[in-house]
């Protein structure tokens, strides 16, 4: 993971891709590697799988239900109002 890539204080990290389970708790792993000048807890981790068919990409990132979850309650609820704001602003097509 590159540097620049990495996340400052009091932000949400939002794993949203197709991956395997466990790779949330990867990614925390990685940053706090990588950062350990970042308090535990400071950074929150959360995921949204993709659930796309090939060839419908495009239609169902924009109309398909997400589901949102955190390695906090606290990360989860972030995540939801992320989530929730991207969604919005494909469906207005802007681009994200």
């Amino acid at each position: 993971m590159a540097k620049s890539s990495l996340p400052h204080a009091n932000k949400t990290r939002l794993l949203e891709s197709t991956s395997p389970p466990g790779a949330t708790e990867r990614l925390a792993e990685v940053v706090h590697q990588q950062r350990p000048d970042l308090a535990e807890g400071s950074v929150q981790f959360a995921h949204c799988p993709e659930r796309v068919l090939p060839g419908k990409v495009m239609t169902e990132l924009v109309t398909n239900d997400r589901i949102v979850g955190g390695m906090t309650p606290e990360a989860a609820q972030r995540a939801k109002y992320a989530a929730l704001a991207r969604l919005m602003d494909l469906r207005a097509g802007h681009s994200v």
